[in-house]
């Protein structure tokens, strides 16, 4: 069943975030302490802000006075982002089907997004941050759960900060697989299963099947997840593997997700996360920049 974006909201965007971390998220021990205090931090930062404009909302100080490690990632994150964005929206303003103000706004608003959709790494334990442990190296299944609904947790850090109201879409759906449920079972022959959900479809899932809704998986993928969001997936995976040191070649099969066609060791596959439509015109732009 595919669902509709507001129903997403209605069990998602809720003022009992503290049940809601202890309940679905599991989040381990001081997150939650760190997570109020971020919040707070960025409420502070943010009182001043006036007005509905989007002029001077980059304030990446303000986002990270305190987390050089995290800022650094956003930073270059938003740097593989503000070509791509305008690679997919000038065209547009071309044939007559965008405004040239409303390109603006939108240019705006995806580059106040890739400064902060990671914001909630701020409230991670330091290893972790820094990638000192992997992720099939964690000592507490809670640290892991909580890393994967990275997502969620910084909407929750920017919902009510006045800037920031506006670009909850981006933040997020950033890590919602595009491949359909259908789309995965004609492929592989396999169902998807919580492992292979993103974290917000994992979440809401979690939701309904706490409440007995359990007639059938309900489904957040393809064109139902937000253009911006899609958009904000390719460049964040491709930062992330800069930082990591990956080859071209490393970079390039993992956008296309080549490797994801054959099964793994446990002869399981994965889902595919990305939009390839607009991986090839991001890989196009990356060649034509080289």
């Amino acid at each position: 069943m595919s669902i509709i974006m507001p129903n997403v909201y209605s069990i998602i965007d809720r003022d009992d975030v503290e049940e809601i971390f202890k309940e679905t998220i599991i989040v381990p021990s001081g997150r939650l302490e760190a997570f109020e205090n971020k919040k707070q931090e960025l409420e502070e930062a943010f009182k001043d802000f006036k007005g509905s404009s989007m002029e001077g909302i980059l304030y990446i100080d303000k986002l990270y006075p305190n987390e050089a490690i995290v800022k650094s990632s956003c930073e270059e994150a938003h740097k593989q982002a503000s070509g791509f964005i305008k690679k997919v929206y000038l065209p547009k303003v071309e044939s007559g089907e965008l405004l040239e103000e409303q390109a603006k706004k939108i240019f705006k608003y995806f580059d106040a997004a890739a400064y902060a959709h990671d914001i909630a790494k701020t409230t991670f334990r330091l290893e972790i941050i820094y990638d000192m442990v992997k992720l099939n190296e964690f000592d507490d299944e809670r640290e892991m759960r909580f890393l994967k609904a990275h997502p969620i947790i910084s909407f929750y850090l920017l919902r009510n900060i006045a800037p920031f109201k506006q670009l909850h879409y981006i933040i997020l759906f950033h890590e919602e697989f595009y491949e359909s449920h259908k789309a995965f079972y004609e492929r592989t022959g396999m169902d998807v299963d919580f492992s292979n959900m993103g974290p917000v479809e994992r979440f809401v899932n979690d939701e309904l099947r706490k409440h007995g809704i359990v007639d059938e998986m309900t489904e957040i993928s393809g064109d139902n997840i937000p253009l911006g969001a899609r958009l904000m997936a390719i460049p964040d995976a491709h930062s992330s593997m800069i930082r990591r040191q990956k080859t071209e070649e490393q970079i390039i099969k993992a956008l296309t997700e080549e490797e994801k066609e054959k099964p793994t060791e446990d002869g399981r596959y994965k889902r595919k996360e990305f939009d390839s439509k607009l991986v090839r015109i991001y890989l196009a732009m990356e060649r034509k920049s080289a």
